[in-house]
């Protein structure tokens, strides 16, 4: 039992970790492409010069921040759901169901994602892609998807075995 205890600290501080790391991402990408944008404007309303590399940094920034935010998005379970669907039905019961399997089809796609992504990742490796303006190699930029859904998916599969947990714990009659 002891070193249960260890493993469940260990755990619990790793999570921490994990949660300070993609909310400092969100963050920094944030913080990042503002000053960008802000010094491209200035630079073109003072100096009358206006470069295409900041803009183009800004959206390879931005693409990253979207990412770290659909990652604390999935980790906060507070993404886009079906409320349409999950309105229109009257018991806690279908509720629940209804919750797990929309929970259970994203999780498939973003898999699906995880997969195209990881290809995508290595297509630009393998092929040295570079970007037009700046002629940086693109491969950091792509990575952020795979990053992206890696850990999206990560996230969704903790909030799958959460629901199945409480949807089975529900219909064995106990509170969830």
């Amino acid at each position: 039992m002891h070193e249960f205890g260890i493993v469940r600290r260990i755990g619990k501080g790793a999570w921490i970790l994990l949660c300070i790391s993609e909310d400092a991402l969100r963050i920094m990408s944030i913080v990042t492409m503002t000053i960008l944008v802000f010094i491209a404007i200035m630079l073109r309303l003072t100096l009358h010069w206006a470069s295409p590399a900041w803009d183009e940094i800004a959206r390879y920034i931005m693409i990253w921040s979207i990412m770290a935010g659909a990652i604390v998005t999935s980790r906060e379970d507070e993404h886009i759901k079906m409320g349409f669907i999950s309105g229109k039905l009257r018991t806690e019961k279908q509720k629940k169901i209804h919750d797990f399997f929309i929970t259970l089809i994203t999780l498939f796609f973003l898999c699906v994602f995880a997969v195209w992504s990881y290809q995508y990742l290595i297509f630009s490796i393998e092929r040295g892609l570079h970007s037009i303006v700046t002629n940086i190699p693109m491969a950091p930029v792509h990575a952020s998807f795979f990053i992206g859904v890696f850990f999206s998916v990560f996230h969704f599969v903790i909030h799958t075995i959460r629901k199945a947990h409480g949807l089975l714990k529900y219909l064995k009659g106990g509170e969830s």
